[in-house]
């Protein structure tokens, strides 16, 4: 009778966990975050699938932005008779020109316009898909600043979403030091590196997403990069205790550092 009193005391307490850990904020950012990498990944499947199956139709169209191909296509009715009014609301009025040009000399096949649909039906759900991730994108930078105030002030809401679903906790991300939170994402250089002592260290990973740091020449990311993971440091961990607002200062540094380094 005692032993089944204790478990289920246990397991009242293990439910009552469950639930705290489940209902904090930055779970459900890491979720957002989640979808917004795995939408990324179905897009760029989906938009090669596109090219490849529309180049059978019209081989000599081409455009490097994946989200115009997907409007231009379901705006191409007919290959031989474009709208270029409607086309160059999607591309200009320039390479409508040109797309109809090429269109009147394409080498591609003749397909159906009853099998034309299907290709057409992909490229709706790529823009649809998109503006999915788009909305998600946007979502984050709110999200982010109410589970980490301090960190989204310093480098964004989507950096932050990033490092906190890689360290799978804001919790988890304010114990760790700045050393750790520099290198964060880079784990299999540095597995490299320890494996093979003559492959140099990572001197960044996720950080090196922030304009503080990307923005500058190679030699001198990794001193950036250190400065920016100090603060960030102390952003998690007030973030994650008392709330307290103290990015201000923190942010007034590192643009102090990024500045000196530019001009180095």
């Amino acid at each position: 009778m005692a032993k089944k009193n204790l478990r289920e005391k246990f397991m009242k307490k293990a439910r009552k966990k469950v639930k705290e850990i489940i209902s904090r904020e930055d779970m459900f950012l890491m979720q957002v975050e989640r979808a917004v990498e795995d939408l990324t990944k179905i897009l760029n499947t989906l938009g090669e699938r596109l090219e490849d199956w529309y180049s059978i139709y019209f081989p000599e169209l081409k455009l490097k932005d994946r989200l115009k191909l997907a409007n231009v296509i379901v705006a191409i009715e007919d290959r031989e008779n474009i709208d270029k009014e409607r086309l160059s609301k999607i591309v200009g009025i320039n390479k409508a020109n040109e797309i109809a040009e090429k269109a009147e000399k394409t080498a591609g096949a003749s397909i159906k316009k009853q099998d034309l649909k299907y290709i057409k039906k992909l490229a709706e759900e790529y823009i649809s898909l998109y503006k999915l991730k788009e909305f998600y994108e946007e979502e984050i930078e709110g999200l982010a600043n109410r589970v980490a105030p301090n960190a989204t002030y310093l480098i964004g809401g989507k950096l932050v979403a990033k490092f906190i679903n890689h360290a799978k906790g804001l919790d988890k991300l304010a114990k760790m030091p700045a050393s750790t939170i520099q290198v964060l994402g880079a784990e299999k250089a540095l597995f490299k590196h320890l494996r093979n002592k003559k492959i140099k260290p990572p001197k960044h990973g996720i950080i090196l997403l922030s304009k503080y740091v990307s923005s500058l020449p190679k030699k001198l990311r990794g001193k950036m990069a250190r400065t920016l993971a100090s603060k960030l440091a102390i952003a998690f961990r007030a973030d994650a205790t008392d709330k307290k607002f103290v990015a201000k200062e923190l942010k007034e540094v590192v643009e102090k550092r990024y500045k000196e380094l530019q001009s180095s």
